[in-house]
């Protein structure tokens, strides 16, 4: 039995027009999708937390002392923080003024202190990209490992059920 020339190209034709044209989304489910990076402070912080502006960086010679993998353990506190995610580091800005005086010279300014910032992602988090070097906005808090070293732990916010995923556990807002 031979197949003929025009049997593949419409066995091709049809391959492709059952392909799917949208960009596949890996998060199965749309209410589970969450944020870690907000455009603006959202009105229902939970207790404890505070939204700052911070220039995040995952990529450059800033952020090579990162790329060992390791384990941030936060002073007092019994909870490795292992459902977060090292998502870049992080030195806190003025977003009103950062346009100025990131343009001036580093003798000015002085050296920026950067820290890791962790966070709960997973497919379902909007807004977590690639290389990233650039001012966001995120809710959580600074806080101290156990080697003295300060690591900013960012909260979650689920979209559809109003929910915060903190360090201290899931939040329920009603």
């Amino acid at each position: 039995m031979s197949i003929s020339r025009r049997t593949v190209l419409a066995g091709l034709f049809a391959t492709c027009a059952a392909l799917p044209f949208a960009p596949v989304n890996a998060c199965v489910d749309h209410s589970l999708s969450a944020r870690i990076l907000f455009d603006d402070v959202p009105p229902d912080l939970p207790d404890g937390m505070v939204a700052k502006h911070i220039h995040l960086v995952n990529s450059g010679p800033e952020f090579e002392r990162y790329t060992e993998p390791m384990e941030f353990e936060i002073e007092g506190s019994g909870d490795d923080l292992k459902f977060f995610s090292f998502v870049g580091i992080g030195t806190f800005v003025n977003p009103w003024t950062y346009w100025f005086t990131k343009r001036l010279p580093e003798w000015v300014t002085g050296k920026p202190r950067f820290f890791p910032i962790l966070a709960p992602v997973s497919s379902c988090t909007g807004g977590v990209i690639g290389e990233a070097d650039m001012v966001e906005l995120f809710v959580g808090n600074l806080m101290s490992q156990k080697n003295g070293e300060p690591v900013f732990v960012a909260a979650s916010k689920r979209l559809s059920s109003d929910r915060w995923i903190t360090q201290l556990g899931v939040i329920d807002k009603d």
